[in-house]
């Protein structure tokens, strides 16, 4: 809070006066009052009393002189007040200590103004001093944190200092892309690229087991009796679902039937099995030798490509281009399975012969399936 004025005292100097001067005038006319009400109060008792001594006489001349000259002297007194003068001084100094008080009013007012306004502050500053803290205590954990890093920044360049330079791996050679069909006479060769691994697929080999079962699943359960109905495909699904599932060294059979007529299958990769990219590039590998052995004259391979193996199939067909022979490829998601439908099997009625054409159909041109 701020110091009060100077003459704060001094005000309660002037309240005290005039607080004294008042008290004597009232002091001076009540005396005054009381030596009257004394000496009518005589009169009335000698008056009273018929019988009166000298003693009593001289008692109260006495009493009366006393009376009278205190009379004098507070009428002296009186005589020498002077009322008007001390009444207008009173009110000068009534102004004086109202305008006083209105300055200490105002200068009050200005100090809460003050206090408030420095209260503010402190809980600006409180405030300030929490985020401050805060931030100090952030910029500790970054410093922390890049104290570590540039640690792990020293370990790893110490440890790529100890680490001998390798040679570049030899480069990549790549056909430029010339879509074309397939040679007359060519067998097709499938292999899929998946899991970072190949897979060499035999196909007609699972598509001929799923044939013979299906067979003799008919035979065995007497599904071909009515020429009419077919086979019937709910009896069919029965138990061609529940098959053992036919496995080769890389990939195992899953049954399904599509539309309710056509059985087929997939081709599921063993992750256990394949080649990754370091055994199709050994000499000894056996999947090696089985990509030199390919006869360019009878065979072209067509490579299923999923995303995660895209390295594993350049790899693979700079082996076959060494050889000569002739390949292409078809990218595929990565969840994508292999399907393919069981020959001859079809379910449910026999459907309709198409009408024979009127007029000669050229024949198909033969898709590109090389590149």
């Amino acid at each position: 809070m701020p110091r009060r004025p100077k003459d704060f005292s001094e005000d309660l100097e002037l309240d005290s006066l005039m607080d004294a001067m008042t008290n004597v005038v009232g002091v001076l006319i009540l005396v005054l009052l009381m030596v009257q009400m004394n000496v009518q109060e005589t009169v009335k008792h000698i008056i009273q009393n018929s019988t009166v001594t000298q003693k009593d006489v001289d008692e109260a001349k006495e009493k009366l002189a006393r009376l009278t000259k205190n009379k004098d002297l507070l009428t002296v007194q009186l005589d020498s007040f002077n009322i008007a003068s001390e009444q207008e001084r009173l009110n000068r100094l009534k102004d004086t200590i109202a305008a006083r008080k209105k300055l200490l009013a105002d200068t009050e007012k200005e100090a809460n103004k003050f206090a408030m306004k420095i209260e503010s502050d402190k809980k600006m500053a409180e405030t300030s001093m929490k985020e401050i803290e805060l931030a100090e205590a952030e910029r500790e954990k970054l410093q922390a944190s890049i104290t570590e890093a540039l640690a792990k920044k020293a370990d790893l360049q110490a440890r790529l200092d100890k680490t001998p330079v390798k040679a570049a791996p030899p480069p990549k050679i790549l056909s430029i892309p010339n879509p074309r069909p397939a040679p007359p006479n060519a067998k097709r060769l499938n292999m899929l690229c998946a899991n970072g691994k190949l897979y060499p697929m035999s196909v007609d080999d699972f598509r001929k087991d799923a044939e013979n079962r299906g067979k003799q699943i008919i035979i065995r359960y007497k599904l071909n009796t009515d020429p009419q109905a077919g086979i019937n495909p709910e009896e069919f699904a029965k138990h061609f679902l529940k098959m053992p599932s036919y496995d080769d060294d890389f990939f195992t059979a899953e049954y399904f039937i599509n539309d309710n007529r056509w059985p087929r299958l997939r081709m599921i990769p063993r992750e256990d099995r394949g080649f990754p990219a370091e055994a199709i590039t050994s000499n000894r590998s056996p999947i090696k030798r089985l990509l030199l052995s390919i006869n360019p004259q009878q065979f072209y391979v067509v490579f299923y490509v999923l995303p995660d193996s895209y390295d594993v199939y350049l790899t693979a067909r700079q082996v076959l281009m060494q050889n000569g022979v002739q390949a292409g490829w078809e990218a595929q998601p990565q969840n994508w399975i292999y399907e393919t439908s069981v020959p001859v099997i079809e379910l449910g009625p026999p459907r309709p012969k198409p009408p024979a054409p009127t007029t000669p159909q050229p024949p198909a041109k033969p898709a590109n399936v090389l590149d």
